[in-house]
């Protein structure tokens, strides 16, 4: 178990209720048969905190959920630990996570945006509760432009009151993430490349591309690239890490739990190279678990020896 004298927040604004179908195939156009369906509450944030509770790290879930369907997505939490729920107008939104042995897809809805309310609520909380040295992680989409842009100002004045903040949302430019000037920022391959205005980047360039965010303001840049493992950069160095061979059940919430790795590892005090190989484990042994669930310690700690990462800069 790892202990903090400092607080960690996840922040989650947009999150979802997860629909789960389990099948052998998709067949676009036809009728495909499910063998198992689950449902869990979920969103970036949360399944952050879960991942970090399964470590025996603490942290503060904070997620604003929609009054029409809040019944439901409060029960799907019943037993988390740290959650602090905050009521907004709509309902909280739906993804159809479809899992076959070819990939994953998903197809999401549109969540309920909130209101200038619910966001100066949100700004007198953060700036009273946190303090130099505290997390907070930003995770996942917001619902509409107007609430990022409401967004980014208590971002960057927390960033710059010491307070470390973690990004991990879609819904960010290169350049709001220049006026943030996080501690750490987690894109996978596609966000990465949609940050520099590409397609796709291959392995060496996520490289450069995780630099040129530290030269940009980055404190550390963690990169999942999936199946083919993640990336770890500085301004000073950067490493990468092959991720094991294993049977995935699902890849939802990997990418959270290897961010929980990294935050795991930060408060270690551990170096880059053991860092990288904590986020790969704790993603990859949540790849072992259905839908949202968090990684087991047991699989955590098999996983680990199996991993190693070498300096790429």
């Amino acid at each position: 178990m790892i202990s903090s004298p400092k607080k960690i927040f996840t922040l989650t604004t947009n999150p979802a209720i997860d629909l789960h179908i389990y099948a052998d195939s998709l067949k676009i156009g036809g009728v495909s048969t499910a063998r198992a369906t689950q449902r869990h509450s979920g969103g970036k944030g949360v399944n952050l905190s879960r991942a970090l509770d399964a470590m025996g790290v603490a942290s503060e879930c904070i997620v604003f959920v929609g009054r029409e369907n809040a019944g439901e997505y409060l029960a799907g939490l019943s037993g988390m630990k740290g959650v602090s729920e905050r009521l907004t107008d709509g309902a909280v939104r739906e993804n159809i996570n479809i899992h076959t042995p070819e990939g994953d897809s998903v197809i999401a809805t549109a969540g309920a945006p909130l209101t200038d309310a619910d966001i100066r609520s949100l700004e007198y909380y953060l700036y009273s509760q946190t303090r130099v040295g505290d997390i907070l992680c930003f995770c996942g989409r917001v619902a509409t432009e107007e609430n990022k842009n409401a967004l980014l100002p208590l971002l960057r004045e927390l960033s710059g009151r010491g307070v470390r903040v973690i990004l991990d949302s879609a819904s960010l430019t290169l350049s709001d993430v220049e006026k943030i000037k996080p501690y750490a920022i987690k894109p996978n391959a596609e966000e990465l490349s949609a940050l520099f205005g590409r397609d796709s980047v291959t392995r060496e360039e996520a490289v450069l591309l995780a630099r040129e965010l530290c030269v940009r303001g980055v404190g550390l840049s963690l990169v999942t690239l999936g199946a083919d493992g993640a990336i770890l950069a500085s301004r000073k160095e950067a490493y990468y890490a092959k991720a094991p061979k294993i049977e995935v059940s699902s890849t939802t919430g990997a990418g959270d739990s290897a961010l929980a790795g990294l935050i795991c590892a930060t408060l270690g005090g551990v170096n880059m190279s053991v860092t990288l190989r904590y986020s790969v484990a704790l993603g990859s042994a949540a790849s072992l678990t259905n839908g949202t669930l968090p990684p087991d310690p047991c699989e955590i700690k098999r996983l680990l020896p199996l991993i190693s990462a070498e300096r790429v800069w």
